[in-house]
């Protein structure tokens, strides 16, 4: 058969599109401090970071729903359980209306007693009040715009996942640019909203799509919620953990520091967001992996990890360069004039920007322990990385030697989280298999990657021959799988007459049956359904194959093709 991997070609477009779409947030995230510092001064980078703790609290709280609920709907998809994904996707749909809600009352009744807390100077606070006016409301549609975003991912529809971001990023910085010069840090604002919003209407644009599975029931269940509540611990964690983090640090900064280093400040937390990217890799792999969860599909689950592995350390190693080699920047973009503030900003960006690499694989752990089931140690790991650690190591050294030093723990946090991780991990789970966890039953369970072509079929109906034949299967059991998957990917050619279509097929053997677990990125048909029109003899005889296969199941996933087969094994007595 051909080298080719059908889950090494969906995670690289699902990678791609989520690594977009993270980018697309993290300019979004950098580009109000950037539009407003240049507009209206030094003192609107600042004022803006004083909304960042309320806005990390958001995206923790929205997280809970569109996290849990994806990965929730992804693993019954992969067990073919239609049924409950709709009672999933409509819980969750129901759960973002009312956290908007809950999110505009309260954000608008606590902003002011927040800000008094902080007790920062007369004019930063103004500036901050102005830029919530119409901020607040762009953070109550967030709930559901990051639900929709990733659902419409989550069902494969990666491409205009992908169209709707750059949609946002360029009509928000668009906007905010003409708002702002126009009424300030108020309209600033108003430009997010608006791109925020109809970056939520495009997405939606998915449902009308063939390819679109997600068809929502109105359904509630405490069991479900709790589900979706622990499925979704980290990814809140990370954005809740970071919040304490920066409400801590902002404070020690304004009391012992003064309020101009806010400034300085602002810009490590827009580092700490630009490694938001990293979380593209655990948003390419955790549909993929969960649908292979759902199967019992082990050597597919290790295959989209290696390519994941392999992922996390290159984008730590090459944004650690970049950000090391373009740090001189980083003060003009930002518009930072002071020459002591952006001598120290560069400083700051260049220490912090060494721990990249342990921040991206801390990252891509803590989605898989998550997605494995994994709960409680996935969180213990954001704890580490997000909250503990740095606190742990900036705020003693920034008291002791200072604020220069804040820099250094917060550079030394991700690699001592990295390596505390590592080894509780171990210490709890063991090293044998380390850091997957799955048991390897490659002779039980076998994989195979093919373009369909006439040669590649035949020799993918060898392969079964040669599996079953091992396996001491009986001759009918043999004929029978041959015939069934020849002619099921010929009918798939047949189907697809001027494209080149990838495929898996799975094989499961178990004591009594043996399970095929079919995927192509052809046009969208099901091959099960035995009363469609026969327009062809090839047609005819897979039909006549399915009115004696009983159990069968097509499913579109992940914008694919998915069937399933299971034929009864029977042994050779002979």
């Amino acid at each position: 058969m051909k080298n080719v991997s059908f889950c090494g070609k969906k995670f690289n477009s699902m990678l791609f599109s989520a690594t977009i779409v993270m980018i697309v947030v993290v300019v979004l995230l950098l580009s109000d401090l950037a539009i407003a510092g240049n507009i209206i001064g030094e003192k609107a980078v600042a004022a803006i970071n004083l909304l960042r703790t309320p806005y990390m609290l958001v995206l923790g709280l929205s997280s809970i729903i569109s996290q849990g609920s994806s990965l929730l709907y992804s693993l019954k998809m992969g067990e073919f359980d239609k049924k409950a994904a709709d009672k999933i996707f409509g819980q969750g749909l129901l759960g973002a209306g009312i956290l908007c809600g809950i999110i505009f009352i309260l954000y608008s009744l606590g902003l002011d007693p927040y800000f008094s807390y902080l007790n920062t100077d007369p004019e930063t606070e103004q500036l901050a009040k102005e830029y919530a006016r119409f901020y607040i409301p762009t953070l109550a549609i967030y709930p559901m715009y990051m639900y929709i975003a990733a659902m419409v991912y989550t069902d494969g529809d990666e491409i205009l996942s992908l169209i709707a971001n750059l949609f946002l990023i360029f009509g928000n910085i668009g906007l905010s640019i003409a708002m702002g010069l126009k009424i300030g840090m108020a309209g600033v604002a108003l430009g997010s909203f608006v791109g925020v919003f109809a970056c939520t209407a495009v997405t939606c644009l998915h449902f009308i799509k063939k390819t679109n599975s997600l068809k929502p029931k109105l359904f509630v269940s405490l069991r479900s919620l709790w589900d979706m509540a622990k499925y979704s611990f980290v990814d809140a964690g990370i954005y809740i953990y970071f919040a304490i983090q920066s409400f801590i640090l902002t404070k020690l900064i304004i009391t012992q520091f003064g309020v101009k280093h806010l400034e300085v400040y602002s810009v490590i937390v827009g580092l700490w967001q630009l490694t938001l990217i990293f979380d593209g890799v655990g948003q390419a792999f955790c549909p993929l992996v969960n649908v292979y969860r759902g199967e019992g599909n082990i050597p597919g689950i290790q295959k989209t990890m290696r390519y994941s592995f392999r992922t996390s350390l290159i984008e730590g190693l090459a944004m650690t360069l970049v950000l090391f080699a373009f740090a001189d920047f980083v003060p003009v973009i930002f518009d930072i004039q002071n020459a002591e503030l952006a001598t120290e900003t560069i400083h700051a960006v260049r220490i912090c920007s060494v721990s990249l690499t342990a921040t991206s694989i801390l990252f891509l752990l803590t989605s898989y322990y998550l997605l494995t089931e994994k709960i409680t140690h996935a969180v213990l790991i954001c704890f580490f990385k997000d909250l503990f650690m740095p606190t742990l190591f900036a705020v003693p050294l920034a008291l002791l030697l200072g604020l220069d030093f804040l820099w250094v723990g917060l550079a030394l946090a991700p690699a001592f989280a990295l390596g505390i991780s590592i080894f509780v991990t171990i210490k709890r789970f063991g090293k044998k298999g380390f850091p997957l966890y799955v048991d390897n039953i490659a002779d039980k369970i076998q994989s195979f990657n093919f373009i369909i072509e006439d040669e590649s079929v035949v020799n993918a109906r060898d392969t079964i021959e040669k599996i079953l034949t091992e396996h001491n299967a009986s001759k009918r059991t043999i004929m029978r799988s041959m015939l069934l998957i020849e002619e099921l990917f010929m009918l798939i050619k047949e189907k697809n007459p001027d494209k080149k279509v990838t495929a898996e097929l799975t094989v499961f053997l178990s004591e009594n049956s043996v399970k095929y677990v079919i995927r192509d990125d052809g046009i969208i048909f099901d091959i099960t359904e035995e009363d469609d029109p026969l327009a062809s003899i090839r047609g005819f005889i897979v039909a006549s194959m399915m009115h004696k296969q009983t159990v069968r199941k097509n499913l579109t996933t992940t914008s694919f093709n998915r069937n399933m087969f299971v034929l009864p094994l029977q042994m050779d007595t002979n």
